[in-house]
């Protein structure tokens, strides 16, 4: 049985929503005040426990309440209440609906923290018999999820009740619906590897890389790259297969390199590769490529940019009769 009375609880700070703070830090003193078994006690050593643990600020308040103390008064509820009353005027009921009617849904903020977050807000509403019905609305406007936001409208009888079993379940299958995808995707990637590792083949210009982070592991066959085991991120095989990167991200990855320099393999040495002397070693081969016969004259127009066009595809139908 719990018997302790010493200052368990936080010393009450206003802060820049004094009602609000109050109200919050009386629901802990009246649990405190339960499961120390405060009421067993005496009166004067009830109100001590209470002054004690309420704090300095809330301390020079209640001096200002003016109470003649006995034995008999004043009781734990008679100061608790002195408090409501003082911290009333602080409460705006119109800010605190303006609150709760422009909360929605945070980004990763899961479906029951923002009923609760819903809840919590209209208690300071003062919206009565509504209070339900009220939530009801602001969970189906303030929810991220268009699709169970219309499932929850198309229902007339729709209660808070039901509204929070729906999204509950919702929520639920959709991360167990994650959870066997994921699954899936990791088994079949492991036959794709078993089955495809014989027939890979180092990407066009790419050689192993030497890591610094992992200078321990052997180099992958997959990736050419060190790292530690089961962690490749990539997979080349010679399969007739639609291509997975485009030219982009095969740039980047340095799958496709643009080359530059020649080399002659039988004497290993390296010979000037440049496009001009290639174009008079090999004059033969590079003369009259890209021209037309005549001369043809071309006026373009004040202010024209260059463009590339593609050669238009020639139509099936004239392509089978030409």
């Amino acid at each position: 049985m719990a018997s302790s009375t010493g200052n368990s609880l936080q010393p009450f700070v206003p802060g820049t929503n004094p009602s609000e703070a109050w109200g919050k830090w009386k629901k802990r003193f009246q649990m405190f005040y339960i499961a120390t078994e405060i009421d067993k006690k005496s009166i004067p050593r009830q109100r001590a426990i209470l002054l004690y643990n309420i704090g300095e600020l809330a301390l020079d308040i209640y001096s200002t309440f003016k109470i003649q103390e006995t034995d008999a008064s004043p009781t734990v509820p008679d100061i608790l209440e002195l408090f409501d009353g003082h911290f009333k005027p602080y409460k705006n009921t119109t800010y605190k609906r303006y609150q709760f009617f422009t909360t929605e849904q945070g980004e990763n903020q899961n479906f029951d923290d923002y009923v609760t977050e819903l809840k919590n807000k209209s208690m300071d509403c003062e919206f009565g018999e509504l209070a339900d019905s009220l939530v009801r609305d602001r969970i189906i406007i303030g929810i991220k999820d268009k699709a169970l936001k219309e499932r929850m409208l198309q229902d007339p009888d729709l209660s808070l009740a039901k509204a929070i079993d729906l999204g509950r379940a919702t929520e639920t299958s959709r991360q167990q619906v994650k959870n066997i995808t994921r699954e899936d995707v990791d088994l079949h990637s492991i036959k794709y590897k078993k089955q495809y590792k014989k027939n890979f083949k180092y990407p066009v210009g790419r050689k192993p890389n030497v890591s610094e982070e992992h200078p321990n592991a052997k180099v992958c066959q997959n990736c050419g790259s060190r790292h530690p085991y089961g962690k490749c991120f990539a997979y080349v095989v010679d399969l007739p297969a639609p291509p997975i990167l485009g030219l982009a991200a095969c740039k980047k990855l340095e799958l496709i390199l643009k080359v530059e320099s020649l080399e002659q393999d039988h004497t290993r040495t390296k010979m000037d590769a440049s496009p001009t002397k290639i174009i008079e070693s090999y004059r033969d081969v590079f003369d009259e490529i890209g021209t037309l016969p005549g001369e043809h004259s071309v006026i373009l127009r004040e202010n024209a940019h260059p463009r590339i066009q593609l050669a238009r595809r020639i139509p099936f139908a004239l392509k089978k009769t030409s």
